[in-house]
């Protein structure tokens, strides 16, 4: 049995235990997510990891045989979950994939061979899960995580592949000892409870490495302290440019490590450097689970993930949503823009959450973009924004407009607009899910 002894750790999505009380009235997805989402959360307690344990104990839901690949990063730990997923499943593996958070659909977050699972399915483990936590308090993301491994068990995998939530060594997804661990990028984000240095955030993701396992780096310039506990616990660490490459050839890309070199690879739906990361990831398990070219190819050429530069055509407007919303991921995303449509005039629908560093996505995008449609996300985490605008003034910049939601902004920019401009969305997870609902 797979099992860390943490004692206690600090955990962000843990709850008051005075909000633990069965539910024995929700019957429906909808009721299940309405009564998660009631209960009173608060940044941190001593016993998450104990209670999430707990848990796992009564319901056995430790990993035996399968094997267990952790991602964490600043950003594209989603698109590196993703390209895993395809390519194992191009390779007939069964395989299982948990993310955080979803778009549009609680569903996205547990998938079973590549499909989400159901409401049903999810219904059902709640239920298990709530039976078997008597008294424990679990948060929202603990049902999650404890709903994904329920139905993983059920599904006899393969292999597992999990996103850590925010961090690394804090994250209740910890709790589970990795065969391969995926450091995507490291950079700014969660401050608040990761630390205000890459050197704190890489200690922090540093935590899910695990003694003699390899170790998978997608930072091209990584903090020497992610070296230092590799080599403290005798863990191989590769990192992008240093001991694997890639590079892009027109419309195929090419990958080079010690061992292997592949060419004409076909050009992903998500960034290269989340691809290599997530190949490398791959020819470190190949002894486990040994992966063809053929399977690479089709799962690269498979691999998609809504919300990453995704384009859509509506209202004879070229659209381009992205949850970019920390400062590198915002430079990051329009530097993507600007390469693909260097002409365009832009348009721009943002909204972001409270704990986001606000100043310093808009001083990352201000650049790039024309004209302004403010939005305000939902309370509590969400910013008004008129909020928003108040940057905007600081930053000495006029060409915005608030609008009242995303209706009022879809409006508006259709309205202002040319079929040669471009509209891109971005800002949050839930900016980018108020537009989708709408195009």
């Amino acid at each position: 049995m797979k099992n860390n002894k943490h004692s206690s750790c600090s955990d962000v999505h843990s709850l008051n235990p005075q909000s633990s009380i069965l539910n024995p009235d929700a019957q429906s997805l909808a009721e299940w997510l309405s009564f998660l989402e009631s209960l009173k959360t608060v940044r941190s307690t001593s016993n998450a990891f104990s209670s999430v344990r707990a848990v796992m104990d009564r319901l056995a839901l430790w990993p035996r045989f399968e094997k267990i690949i952790t991602v964490t990063g600043t950003n594209g730990k989603g698109s590196c979950v993703a390209a895993l997923e395809s390519i194992y499943l191009q390779a007939n593996y069964r395989v299982g994939a948990f993310t955080s958070p979803h778009l549009l659909h609680f569903n996205e977050r547990i998938r079973v061979q590549g499909e989400m699972v159901t409401d049903a399915e999810i219904c059902e483990a709640f239920n298990a899960i709530d039976e078997a936590r008597k008294n424990v308090a679990l948060s929202y993301f603990h049902f999650s995580f404890l709903a994904a491994l329920w139905l993983f068990k059920k599904a006899q995998l393969d292999l597992m592949i999990l996103e850590v939530g925010i961090g690394g060594q804090s994250d209740v997804v910890n709790l589970i000892d990795a065969d391969l661990a995926i450091i995507t990028s490291i950079d700014l984000d969660h401050c608040e409870v990761l630390g205000n240095s890459r050197a704190d955030i890489a200690r922090e993701k540093a935590g899910i490495m695990r003694a003699y396992k390899p170790v998978i780096c997608g930072d091209k310039n990584p903090p020497s302290v992610l070296s230092e506990v590799a080599e403290k616990l005798k863990a191989s660490l590769f990192v992008v440019g240093k001991d694997f490459f890639y590079e892009s050839a027109g419309k195929e890309w090419v990958f080079k490590s010690a061992d292997d070199y592949f060419e004409h690879l076909p050009i992903p739906a998500i960034d290269l450097a989340n691809a290599a990361t997530a190949l490398m990831g791959v020819m470190c398990l190949r002894p486990a689970f040994p992966v063809s070219f053929e399977a690479i190819k089709g799962g690269l050429e498979n691999v998609f993930l809504p919300g990453r530069f995704q384009p859509i055509d509506y209202q004879r407007r070229t659209i381009i949503v992205d949850v970019a919303h920390n400062p590198a991921a915002t430079r990051h995303f329009f530097d993507q823009v600007k390469c693909a449509y260097p002409e365009r005039r832009v348009h721009t629908i943002f909204g972001m959450q409270k704990d986001k560093d606000i100043a310093g996505v808009l001083a990352a995008a201000i650049p790039f973009v024309n004209a302004w449609y403010l939005i305000s996300l939902p309370k509590p985490r969400g910013v008004e924004a008129r909020e928003i605008a108040v940057q905007f003034e600081k930053a000495g910049q006029s060409h915005y407009q608030v609008c009242i939601n995303a209706d009022e902004a879809l409006e508006q920019v259709l309205h202002n607009t040319a079929t040669a401009d471009l509209i891109v969305v971005f800002g949050s997870f839930v900016t980018v899910a108020e537009v989708l609902k709408r195009v």
